[in-house]
C-alpha cells in the first residue's frame, strides 16, 4: 500500500512539473503526459522552440532540448534510459516508436569552415522517424535523416542517410577513415 502511495505521489509530482513547464513557457509544451514511473525528462526550450507529446513513456535521464526547434513525439512512443533529442529545426517521432537506451537524435551540427568548427553557426536539417519503429540502444541519428514506418535499427548504428523501406538495418564493418 505504501509503495502505491509513493508511486502515485511521484507521478503527481511529475505531472505538476509538466504543468509548471506549460505555465513558465506559456504553453509551448503541449502535452498530455502519462508518466508510468516517477521519472520526467529534462526539458529545455529556447528561442521559440516547442515540445509536443501525448501519452509518451519516459525512463530515467531522458532529455529533450528544443533550442529554437520543434519536437513532436507521437502517442504511445517509449524513450528508454538516457535518450537525448536535440532540435534546432524539427524532430518528429511517430506513434508507438520505441527508442532503446542511449539513443541520440540531432537535427543540427556545428558548421565547419576551412577546417575550423564554429561554436555559433549551425547547419540544420529536419529529422523524421515513422510510426511503429524500434531504434536499438546507442543509435545516433544525424541531421536530415528520414526513417519510414516499421523500421528496426540495430544497436550501435549511426544513421546518416534516410531509410525509405520497412525492414531491419544495422551498421557493420565500421572502419575509421579520414574524410579529407
Amino acid at each position: 500500500m505504501m509503495d502505491k502511495l509513493l508511486v502515485s505521489l511521484l507521478v503527481l509530482l511529475a505531472n505538476v512539473k509538466a504543468l509548471f513547464f506549460k505555465v513558465i513557457y506559456l504553453g509551448q509544451i503541449q502535452s498530455d503526459l502519462v508518466v508510468p514511473s516517477p521519472y520526467f525528462p529534462s526539458v529545455r526550450i529556447r528561442s521559440g522552440g516547442s515540445i509536443s507529446c501525448s501519452h509518451v513513456k519516459f525512463r530515467r535521464r531522458c532529455s529533450i532540448f528544443a533550442d529554437g526547434g520543434q519536437v513532436n513525439i507521437g502517442k504511445g512512443a517509449f524513450l528508454n534510459n538516457d535518450c537525448s533529442i536535440n532540435s534546432n529545426q524539427s524532430v518528429v517521432i511517430g506513434a508507438n516508436t520505441l527508442l532503446g537506451e542511449g539513443v541520440k537524435i540531432y537535427d543540427h551540427n556545428h558548421r565547419v569552415i576551412d577546417g575550423v568548427v564554429s561554436h555559433s553557426e549551425l547547419d540544420s536539417a529536419p529529422v523524421s522517424i515513422g510510426s511503429d519503429c524500434w531504434i536499438g540502444s546507442n543509435v545516433v541519428i544525424l541531421p536530415g535523416v528520414s526513417i519510414c514506418d516499421r523500421v528496426i535499427v540495430g544497436a550501435g548504428s549511426v544513421i546518416t542517410k534516410s531509410i525509405s523501406e520497412p525492414g531491419t538495418y544495422v551498421t557493420e564493418n565500421i572502419r575509421l577513415r579520414k574524410l579529407n
